[in-house]
């Protein structure tokens, strides 16, 4: 790999649990969680783990509005679940 190319990163998500919130569409809210996700590792730090390394995350807790909309929680879920990763 050059010095100008960015490792890849494959990250897998097997099962994301949402407690507490009403009924939110699922793609609506998958795809937030991924390019939040996305955005965040592209743009600064990146836990380096062994290939095939698998972990349990938990993204903690945070307060949402009374009537939270998919793309809000997504992004929310996303920033908590890098936060988990890169800083353990």
């Amino acid at each position: 790999m050059g010095m100008s190319e960015r490792p890849s990163i494959r990250l897998r998500i097997d099962a994301l649990v949402v407690e507490g919130l009403g009924p939110l569409p699922r793609e609506a809210l998958a795809r937030t969680v991924e390019s939040e996700l996305a955005r965040r590792l592209a743009a600064g730090a990146v836990p380096v783990l062994p290939a095939g390394h698998r972990v349990r995350v938990d993204g903690g807790a945070f307060d949402v509005p009374a009537r939270p909309r998919a793309a809000d929680v997504g992004a929310r879920i996303g920033q908590a679940v890098h936060r988990a990763v890169v800083h353990p």
